[in-house]
């Protein structure tokens, strides 16, 4: 286990939380894949916002 996470993964799967979510910038790796964990993708995101900046659009509006 990564010294950075210290006891997380121990202490979310002990938690009474029905479900966690978060995003794939950051490696998770299979054995800190808790059942409660959901992991959302963030390409179609960067990707709009890449698009947006090669053709001039305001990328504040991926936001509204």
């Amino acid at each position: 286990m990564s010294r950075r996470a210290g006891r997380a993964v121990e202490l979310l799967s002990a938690a009474q939380i029905e479900s966690i979510v978060v995003t794939n910038t950051v490696h998770l790796p299979p054995e800190k894949r808790l059942g409660k964990i959901t992991q959302l993708t963030v390409a179609p995101l960067f990707a709009a916002a890449i698009e947006r900046i090669h053709t001039g659009e305001s990328i504040g509006a991926l936001f509204h």
